[in-house]
């Protein structure tokens, strides 16, 4: 009796924590497992992509499996489409909807302001997703759309893809990233100590003596470049309207080192290896290389990145938006798009079809 009374109170309080943490989770995703979506591989990019028609909380993946509204196949005439790649910071598996992540809230403002004309959209983004992924992507899932604009947005995961290699050249790996073994994934509240404070343990290390990465940024920007110079030519023959975005992060040179640290925090956890400074100087280096590809083959530049305000009210972590970051996201888009003189007239001619 005693026995079983000693396992009653040690169990007891870890069931109502897991149970708290879950219809937290709920609130938060819209659903109780760990898992926000089904995924499985394409078998003609060989990509991991949303399993298409399922509904999951607060996300919706279409029957082509796209995060949004259905989109009509093949493709009408008179349709403006408008079609988005990138990673998760396209996907926006953070914000309260379908209704407010970035993309959506980009057609939606074009819509309102060309009633006339009839607008679609298709989320290509896909957590994880670099350069090279949205290379596949383009030919394999949205080519055949036949978009009339196509939105990049890439450059983090390309910098902690080209970071992790050079730190496994130089030895100073640290390990794999989100890795549960079985705990964790049996238990959310495992998974999120378990992560938290490896969490905690990146950042003492950023901040401390450790062995970090040497190298120079902007030498590593010219690989990511090149990609994206790649990506951009691909889209070019797609669709008569490409734009490529600057990315956004929630560390700013003007926060104090506190700040940076705490901004930086699943920065450091994905890219233990780097510094504040390194994180800073790398993107400044990684969005130089994505106003020159703009310059070099003269698309539209979505600039301004620092106009989302580095904060927790627009930022969920050191890169993904919440509401109010996709919001202006989204402002950024479409101001750069309408300032387009390329983007004006092929709407032109579609409110003429």
């Amino acid at each position: 009796m005693g026995v079983a009374l000693v396992v009653i109170c040690l169990v007891l309080p870890l069931l109502l924590v897991e149970a708290v943490l879950r219809i937290r989770h709920y609130y938060r995703f819209g659903t109780a497992d760990a898992s926000l979506y089904a995924v499985r591989v394409d078998p003609v990019s060989g990509l991991t992509i949303p399993v298409a028609g399922q509904t999951r909380g607060s996300i919706h993946i279409n029957s082509l499996g796209f995060r949004g509204p259905e989109i009509s196949m093949p493709k009408p005439d008179n349709m403006m489409r408008l079609a988005f790649l990138g990673g998760s910071t396209t996907f926006c598996a953070e914000v309260s909807s379908n209704e407010m992540t970035w993309p959506h809230i980009v057609w939606k403002t074009l819509s309102e302001k060309w009633p006339n004309v009839r607008f679609d959209y298709a989320n290509a983004g896909v957590p994880g997703y670099v350069v090279e992924s949205s290379i596949r992507t383009l030919e394999s899932r949205v080519k055949r759309l036949k978009p009339d604009v196509i939105i990049i947005y890439d450059g983090i995961n390309d910098m902690s893809k080209d970071t992790r290699a050079l730190a496994e050249q130089q030895g100073i790996s640290r390990g794999k990233i989100d890795d549960a073994g079985l705990p964790g994934r049996l238990s959310l509240t495992w998974f999120l100590i378990e992560k938290n404070l490896e969490v905690w343990s990146r950042e003492r290390k950023a901040a401390s003596g450790t062995r970090h990465l040497v190298f120079d940024p902007v030498a590593l920007s010219t690989g990511f470049q090149a990609r994206l110079h790649e990506l951009v030519l691909k889209a070019r023959k797609v669709a008569p309207v490409v734009a490529v975005a600057t990315s956004s992060m929630k560390v700013r040179r003007t926060q104090s080192p506190a700040e940076q640290l705490q901004a930086c925090n699943t920065a450091l956890y994905y890219n233990p290896y780097l510094t504040v400074a390194s994180i800073l100087a790398t993107m400044a280096a990684y969005n130089q290389a994505v106003r020159s590809v703009a310059a070099e083959t003269g698309i539209v530049l979505v600039d301004g990145e620092d106009t989302i305000p580095g904060d927790s009210r627009h930022f969920a972590d050191s890169i993904h938006f919440r509401d109010p970051g996709s919001r202006l996201m989204a402002q950024r888009v479409t101001n750069s798009l309408l300032a387009s003189r390329s983007f004006q007239q092929w709407v032109q001619q579609k409110s003429h079809n």
